[in-house]
């Protein structure tokens, strides 16, 4: 009989120090809601000071221009473009829009 208080006090004491080290255990670190950035090229099809419309052969974005919206360049309609954005449930908001240079004409 000695041997198995001792034995249920043992179980316990390891039972009650393995609950104590989950319970002081740092909880694993929140996902960032943040998506990662994305990029889109295609030829400006429109533009207003809010926002962009960039086309490629089948389909097109409207990117929403943001006081944050670096714009490298000069927007123009058929200009070529290449724009960084987000994704969000209200649509895409552009963080970067970089206007490509027509190359020279081959002589």
């Amino acid at each position: 009989m000695g041997r198995f208080p001792s034995r249920l006090a043992i179980s316990l004491l390891l039972a009650l120090f393995s609950l104590d080290a989950q319970h002081d255990a740092p909880a694993p670190a929140a996902q960032s809601p943040q998506k990662k950035p994305d990029n889109y090229s295609g030829t400006v099809a429109e533009f207003s000071p809010d926002k962009v419309v960039v086309a490629k052969t089948k389909e097109s974005r409207t990117f929403k221009i943001t006081l944050e919206t670096k714009i490298e360049g000069k927007l123009k309609a058929k200009a070529r473009v290449t724009v960084r954005y987000v994704a969000a449930d209200d649509g895409y908001t552009a963080l970067r829009i970089i206007v490509r240079t027509a190359a020279p004409k081959a002589k």
